[in-house]
């Protein structure tokens, strides 16, 4: 079996003399799909039952028909009304006036858009020939630190008012982007992929340029973000098979951790005041509820009274 556009095909072939002997044929047309990744949402029972999800390409980038909305705790939608994209990944600053957000073109290049949230207006701030994206603000909303292509790959540095020029802050020597920034700003977690797993890796902004090793096990870790007051850091892992939530101290990870999610999460986010951590469920789809947990780190860290926030189909 094999996928080809939107569609399912069967060809007939030997597994002992690994020859195929007939010709290929299409079976199912319209099933759902990532177009960038290749993933096609099919599987087949031990005794050969086929099951497959009708649909068409949920990639981001395929349709570019999303618009952000705020969304309150009692599920209350009010869109921000720019033009709708390809939006994902938004980060709103630190002064919650403004949002920088990945918006994925017409070619599946990525790049990086701000919006002021007051006024309801966009701006393009990078217009890299390769994939600029995955973006944080600087703790006090001047800069934007980002993932780029351009050049061989790399961990760059912008004003976010879109002056200046980009400045280099990590060449990649392996594949690598940014997921979060310490709230002194001293330290950047960047996720580094290999073809096994991904891992978290801490890169000084004061002293040595190069990420060292925070967290790397067999598993994958990622989707770090560190609390407000920088001693501990949120994740996702699948070391039970499945992604789940974990805390870990910061910036020493060996401190303690702790598993916060009982059946599977995502996208882990610490409230403002660092009293509440946010994350969603499941795979993390389009779908997922949003919960939230209680959290206590002082004087030791302790969370209870996990709820359902809101649900709906947000990205």
């Amino acid at each position: 079996m094999f996928a080809r556009k939107n569609s399912l095909w069967a060809i007939p072939f030997d597994a002992i003399s690994g020859q195929i002997t007939g010709e290929e044929s299409p079976l199912f047309d319209n099933v759902a799909h990532q177009s960038r990744l290749g993933n096609f949402i099919y599987d087949f029972s031990d005794d050969g039952l086929l099951v497959y999800l009708q649909g068409t390409d949920s990639y981001i980038g395929a349709g570019g028909g999303r618009v952000p909305v705020w969304v309150d705790r009692q599920g209350n939608e009010v869109t921000i009304d720019i033009p709708a994209a390809a939006y994902w990944g938004p980060q709103i600053s630190p002064d919650g006036k403004q949002a920088v957000i990945n918006v994925v073109g017409e070619n599946n290049n990525n790049d990086i858009w701000t919006i002021d949230l007051e006024r309801e207006i966009r701006s393009k701030l990078t217009f890299g020939a390769e994939f600029d994206g995955v973006p944080v603000w600087s703790p006090d909303g001047d800069r934007i630190i980002y993932t780029s292509g351009d050049d061989g790959g790399g961990i760059y540095s912008r004003a976010a008012d879109g002056t200046g020029v980009a400045e280099l802050i990590s060449r990649n020597d392996v594949a690598q982007y940014v997921d979060d920034i310490s709230p002194d700003g001293e330290h950047l977690i960047v996720i580094g992929n290999t073809q096994d797993n991904s891992d978290m890796y801490l890169l000084s902004l004061t002293g040595e340029s190069f990420p060292q090793p925070f967290v790397t096990t067999m598993f994958d870790e990622d989707s770090a973000d560190i609390s407000p007051d920088g001693n501990y850091v949120a994740y996702r892992s699948n070391e039970t098979g499945r992604f789940e939530i974990y805390v870990r101290t910061f910036p020493n990870p060996d401190g303690g951790r702790w598993q916060i999610s009982p059946e599977g999460g995502q996208a882990p986010r610490w409230s403002p005041d660092g009293k509440e951590l946010f994350f969603r469920a499941g795979d993390g789809g389009g779908g997922s509820p949003i919960y939230v947990i209680d959290v206590q780190t002082e004087p030791k860290f302790s969370f209870d009274n996990l709820r359902l926030l809101v649900s709906g189909n947000f990205n």
